[in-house]
């Protein structure tokens, strides 16, 4: 019991599969008088409004659907409307929880390619998300979510020096990563 009574000191990561089960976990912390840290699926903009009102803090996928493949016009017929709408709205989906003031970080988690994360991060910003909110997406955030927000997250005297330099702002498709340190050694 001491060592479980430990555990529950930590963050708690709750992992659902959709908007659904995000709510439900939220009613289970309720329960338990737990807030969970949610590792959504990328449908959060579906019910930003019950999310907004408990305190709720996401994960956030940047796994978007991919284009449909439309040509055949029967084949296009069998898709249904709310995957459609969704392969529309999930890329807005950073954007809006940022827009709603729900705290969340950003995750590869989903992605087929690692290597492809910073074009979705590109892609979410094009269509609303604000540099400044994707960086505290990538930074702050996820400091604060563990917990650990006096050491890292931010670049400030006495913290570990985590941090890039680029060529451009990460929205710019030509930008360049010049320099990555890591704990205070460039790599």
């Amino acid at each position: 019991l001491e060592a479980w009574n430990k555990l529950l000191q930590l963050p708690q990561i709750f992992e659902v599969r959709n908007h659904l089960e995000a709510q439900r976990a939220i009613r289970l912390g309720k329960e338990f008088k737990q807030a969970y840290i949610l590792k959504g699926a990328g449908d959060e903009y579906k019910r930003l409004d019950a999310f907004k009102n408990n305190n709720t803090a996401f994960i956030v996928p940047l796994n978007f659907p991919e284009v449909y493949d439309l040509s055949d016009p029967f084949e296009a017929t069998q898709i249904a409307l709310h995957r459609l709408q969704h392969w529309e709205l999930a890329p807005t989906n950073p954007a809006r929880l940022a827009q709603a003031g729900i705290p969340f970080a950003l995750s590869i988690d989903g992605l087929k390619k690692p290597d492809d994360f910073l074009k979705k991060l590109q892609q979410a910003i094009q269509v609303g998300l604000t540099e400044e909110a994707a960086l505290k997406a990538l930074t702050h955030t996820p400091a604060s979510l563990i917990g650990m927000e006096q050491q890292i997250g931010s670049l400030e005297k006495g913290k570990i020096a985590n941090f890039i330099i680029c060529s451009k702002p990460i929205s710019d498709k030509d930008f360049k990563v010049h320099q990555n340190w890591i704990k205070g050694r460039l790599y």
